[in-house]
């Protein structure tokens, strides 16, 4: 399948360029069942490798939270392909989150859905993972800011999913900071509070969390 050059995101009539990254904070469960959906059921439409990242902690946490997304009514036709993941398995393989490793093995996703004929790659993560200590999660908005430029030679479409109650103010000013594209109400906005050299000048002043 040839890649496109843009892509539905299912849950507005508008199309984006590939690469996309958006966040999504939110507290309106509803609207976000209905959001997540659309977005990977699009992806499926459209012939793309699509990958969901799930907060919960065992395999049958994961097929409840999919029987209550409505993923079990995804079309998992010929078109694309859906594959699931739990969070620590995704992020912290090893039982450290290392953004190095991630950017590396997302990478891999992307080249692998192109080589196996795929129009694109998109994916989803819940981040709420990051709310539970789990070693190295502190780097979190490195990997988000690193996550641009990753996108820019990779261009996975990516909805980055941060519940406004799960996450202090001064950790959800930062999700802000570091993702170009925001979710509001349905609808996809360019982002006014991302900074596109946050990282480099949080490294810079030496303010950087340790691993």
């Amino acid at each position: 399948m040839a890649r496109s050059n843009e892509v539905p995101m299912g849950f507005t009539k508008e199309t984006f360029s590939p690469g996309m990254h958006m966040c999504y904070i939110y507290n309106d469960e509803e609207e976000r069942k209905r959001i997540i959906f659309r977005f990977l059921e699009s992806g499926l439409l459209n012939g793309e490798n699509v990958l969901y990242i799930m907060d919960s902690n065992t395999a049958g946490e994961m097929e409840e939270q999919k029987l209550a997304l409505g993923l079990d009514k995804l079309h998992t036709g010929q078109q694309g392909r859906f594959s699931s993941a739990i969070a620590r398995d995704a992020y912290c393989p090893t039982g450290m989150f290392n953004p190095d490793e991630m950017l590396y093995r997302l990478t891999e996703f992307y080249e692998q859905s192109v080589e196996e004929g795929y129009t694109g790659a998109r994916a989803s993560g819940e981040m709420a993972w990051a709310t539970k200590k789990a070693s190295g999660s502190t780097r979190l908005m490195e990997y988000e800011a690193r996550l641009n430029n990753t996108f820019m030679k990779c261009p996975i479409t990516a909805i980055c999913q941060y519940h406004a109650e799960r996450f202090d103010n001064a950790t959800l000013r930062e999700v802000l900071a570091v993702h170009p594209m925001i979710i509001c109400h349905g609808r996809i906005l360019k982002n006014p509070y991302y900074i596109k050299s946050w990282w480099l000048l949080k490294k810079f002043l030496g303010l950087n969390e340790g691993p």
